[in-house]
This record gives C-alpha cells, structure tokens and sequence, in this order.
C-alpha cells in the first residue's frame, strides 16, 4: 500500500548527523530517494533505478551515490530505511482507519438524508412540489385539516429558510429543518445560533464562500456552536515604521 503523506520535522533533520555529513548536492539526492522509500516502503537496488527516481545526472549520482546509499540497508532486492520499516507501518494504520472512518460518515449521512427525506413525505406530502427559487414558495399553507402545532412548525421552517444566508440546497434545508425541529424553545435556540453564524468571521468573509447549505448546517447542530465573531473594520491605522538599525 502506498503512502502519499508522511510526518517532516525541519529541526530534526537541519541538525542530523546525516544531513551534516552531507554537501548540498547529496542531500537533495537523499530526500528524493527517502520521499519515495516513504512512499513505497523500500528502493530498488538496481543502481539505474534509483538514478532515475533520484531525478540525478550521471556525474551528480556517480559523485553522491556512494554517501547517500550508505544511509540505506540492503535486505534481499530492496533497500530499507531504519526510521521508513519502523513508522511507516503506524501511519499506513492510522491513514487506514482514517479512510474507513470517512466511508462509515459518508454512509451515515447518505443514510440520514434518506430517513429525512422519507420524514418529510410522511409529514408534508405537499412540500415535494414546492419551487425552490423564492422561500416564500417553499412552503405553502395545507387545505387539509391541521393541528396548531404542525403549522407552527411550517411557519418555523419558512422563516429559517428566509432568514438563512445561503441560497441553495432551500429545498432539502426546509425537509431538514421540518424532521429535526420539534418545538418552540428547539426553534429559539435555532435562530438564536443562526444569528450568531450570520456575525461571525467564518460566514462574513469571502463574501459568505465558506456558509454551508442550510440543512448541513442543521444536520450537524451548529446552532449550538459559539464561533468567533467577525473582526470590525475600520479605525485601524498601520503604526509608523521605525528603523530597527
């Protein structure tokens, strides 16, 4: 299994015994043939071989080659590196379970649309129908018998999906916001979050590029979250430069 990523800690190698007894020209050589040790697990012996991946000219491999294989141990066809054979299999783990973990999230959430999606045609037959352009249109009145308290949810879901800043994705924000949002004191702390977002410096900068669509952003319960507040602007003046020589 390749590895595409791997830690590099500058400190560490600046004042290593290798990169010391080692000229500019060796060190380059070095890392090229490390990355891809990283990369693979092991090098090919084959001299040519690691001239190419190397990226090297005869002279500069005929003049480097000798120091900079002196760090690798051969182990039958390959070449090995010490640190490379023991962290490398802890971080292909680690990548590994960072890939399931993404696959079981990528499920969940498939799985979470479709139950609000099957939520909302129990709730409001209607609402598939409704045009997504004009929030106004999303939600329209039903003629059939209602409690009090389902219209207090549709009027609650017009009017998140009015005041919420991002103007895609109304449709499924409107089925979200009916399947999560049961009452009246949820339906404050609802608004009183999205008031927050709409002043904070994520969703204010970069003209809103960074404000998620409306029924991510109730799926994940940020409405419970305090961000940042944005930065005022204005009254600032840059200090004057002072000669520090």
């Amino acid at each position: 299994m390749k590895l595409h990523s791997y830690p590099w800690y500058p400190d560490d190698w600046r004042s290593s015994e290798t990169r010391l007894g080692m000229n500019l020209e060796e060190r380059g050589i070095y890392r090229e043939l490390l990355d891809h040790c990283w990369i693979e697990g092991s090098l090919p012996v084959d001299d040519r071989k690691l001239k190419l991946i190397a990226g090297a000219s005869d002279d500069e491999w005929q003049r480097s080659s000798k120091t900079v294989i002196a760090e690798f141990a051969t182990e039958g066809e390959r070449l090995h590196h010490r640190k490379v054979d023991n962290r490398r299999p802890e971080l292909l783990s680690y990548h590994s379970e960072r890939s399931e973990a993404g696959r079981r999230g990528g499920k969940k959430r498939a799985e979470v649309q479709a139950q609000l999606k099957q939520s909302f045609k129990l709730r409001s037959s209607s609402a598939s129908s409704l045009a997504i352009a004009e929030p106004q249109a999303l939600l329209k009145p039903s003629t059939s018998t209602s409690t009090s308290t389902s219209t207090s949810y549709s009027a609650g879901a017009e009017e998140f999906i009015a005041a919420y800043p991002k103007r895609t994705g109304l449709q499924v924000g409107l089925q979200t916001y009916l399947s999560l949002i049961d009452d009246d004191g949820e339906k404050s702390a609802v608004f009183a979050g999205l008031d927050r977002w709409k002043k904070s410096e994520a969703w204010t900068k970069d003209n809103g590029k960074w404000i998620p669509e409306p029924s991510r952003w109730l799926t994940d319960r940020r409405w419970l979250e305090y961000p940042a507040p944005a930065q005022p602007t204005g009254g600032y003046e840059t200090p004057p430069f002072k000669e520090s020589f």
